[in-house]
């Protein structure tokens, strides 16, 4: 009853913001709200906690013991269809060629442009649809290869000896200080795959630089939620200022970057270069702002969560760890692969993957979707099917060693279809490395006083607070 008043509330402050109805009262309202620091970030986490509430009530919906395959909500008049089955979300990520026949192909571009809302501004290769997607995608993907991701391994081992194995041994890095330095250390390798050259080329020779893009990154993603997404448009520029003001800063530092880079001689190995020379000279500086963006954010931050995740369940499994210390990670491949699955599998870092709405209304196979529903394929709930994944709490690699072609486990972890992570070769490329470096140098545990892992949802997946790691010489 709690959650249909607040929505009442919202909805009738939306429709008076709307009307003029409370105009004279707009300005008195952001200085009240701007007077309280957090303010956003409270509107925010109840948003969050509003959609984890809805999220476990979808998990809870069982028949004949198994989740159904799909199940349905609305928040504020807008039908949410929230699919559980794995052929079904992969019939809606094929294209919608079976259920939505007359859908956009994944979001409507328009929805990004409201900078009230969004941390991009504009289309990149992160929102865009249609030929503007496909041609962003061929062009990206090309420099994301197995080819192109292995002239960084030396690059990615000689940061993880000198930012992370040689600071623990010299006790210079603090436990609660060991996620942010793998997120600077995963930023600076994407800097450099983007840009052709290391941060220091740009004259980014001060980690502090990097933490200040890197924390409006994190405070952005905390905006960036469903329920926020879902609000009407009146309430979500009342209570977006700090939002707006955050992503005016990252997207200074942005030109700061770019400018950095023309001024850098010998720069055509850049894949920023061919953009240069392809682009219409009065766009492609915005352009390319906004694909290094959404390409930085998306490069460090899944990365970052991931080796966290992974982290932490070697760490409280020590014949896992031991496993993959007996061995070369690279030799013993097919093990690795199969942790990284598992630690996707248990924490994905994408929980739901949100599709388009159909734009007329369709009834197929007992799914029936009306004009305006969203379909948000719940990759938690896929992941935790007993039927596929007996015991699904338990972190089990060797599920995935026996898998083939043949009896392949649903896996959602990079996404599926033509819009699965096109940088997954470089993420998993990092965490081999770092997870190498780390245990030929150390017996990784975890703090005995931390209890049980807890995670919150932000725009990804990620632990909710720091994971007190302990390193001890191996």
């Amino acid at each position: 009853m709690d959650l249909v008043w607040l929505a009442l509330v919202i909805v009738l402050i939306d429709w008076c913001l709307r009307q003029g109805h409370l105009a004279p009262f707009k300005t008195s309202l952001l200085r009240i709200l701007q007077s309280i620091p957090e303010s956003w970030q409270w509107i925010t986490q109840g948003s969050h906690d509003l959609f984890h509430h809805i999220h476990q009530q979808t998990m809870m919906r069982k028949k004949k013991g198994h989740l159904e395959k799909w199940t349905e909500t609305v928040i504020f008049g807008r039908r949410i269809v929230w699919i559980k089955d794995y052929q079904l979300a992969k019939a809606v990520h094929d294209g919608y060629r079976n259920y939505l026949p007359q859908a956009s192909s994944f979001v409507r571009a328009k929805d990004f442009t409201d900078p009230h809302r969004f941390i991009f501004d504009g289309l990149n290769v992160g929102n865009a649809t249609h030929d503007e997607w496909k041609w962003r995608r061929q062009f990206w993907s090309k420099y994301f290869t197995t080819k192109h991701v292995s002239n960084l391994k030396e690059y990615v081992a000689q940061l993880t000896e000198n930012m992370l194995i040689k600071p623990i041994q010299q006790r210079e890095l603090k436990p609660k200080d060991f996620q942010i330095t793998v997120a600077v250390l995963t930023l600076k390798v994407m800097i450099k795959h983007i840009f052709g050259v290391d941060p220091e080329t740009l004259g980014i020779h001060d980690d502090e630089y990097l933490k200040a893009m890197l924390s409006h990154f994190q405070l952005l993603a905390g905006y960036f939620a469903l329920l926020p997404s879902l609000l009407p448009v009146g309430l979500g520029q009342l209570c977006s200022f700090k939002f707006v003001q955050r992503r005016t800063r990252l997207f200074a530092m942005m030109d700061d970057l770019l400018q950095r880079f023309y001024a850098v001689p010998n720069n055509e190995h850049s894949p920023l270069q061919e953009l240069l020379m392809n682009e219409d000279p009065m766009k492609r500086h915005e352009m390319m702002k906004r694909e290094i963006v959404a390409l930085l954010f998306g490069g460090h931050d899944s990365t970052t969560q991931t080796m966290t995740f992974m982290l932490y369940l070697v760490a409280t499994h020590e014949h896992v760890q031991s496993e993959l210390r007996s061995c070369s990670l690279e030799e013993n491949d097919s093990y690795f692969q199969a942790v990284l699955k598992e630690t996707l599998r248990m924490y994905p870092i994408g929980i739901v993957s949100l599709s388009n709405h159909a734009e007329t209304s369709n009834e197929q196979d007992g799914l029936g979707l009306s004009r305006n529903a969203l379909i948000a394929v719940d990759v938690r709930a896929i992941h935790q099917n007993e039927d596929d994944f007996p015991n699904p709490n338990e972190f089990d690699p060797t599920r995935w060693m026996s898998t083939t072609e043949v009896n392949a486990k649903p896996f959602l972890g990079f996404s599926m279809g033509a819009h699965a992570c096109f940088g997954r070769q470089l993420a998993t490329m990092e965490i081999r490395m770092m997870m190498r470096g780390l245990l030929n140098a150390f017996r990784v545990s975890v703090d005995p006083t931390f209890g049980e892992l807890t995670t919150e949802i932000r725009l990804t997946q990620r632990p909710s607070g720091v994971v007190p790691f302990t390193f001890r010489n191996y």
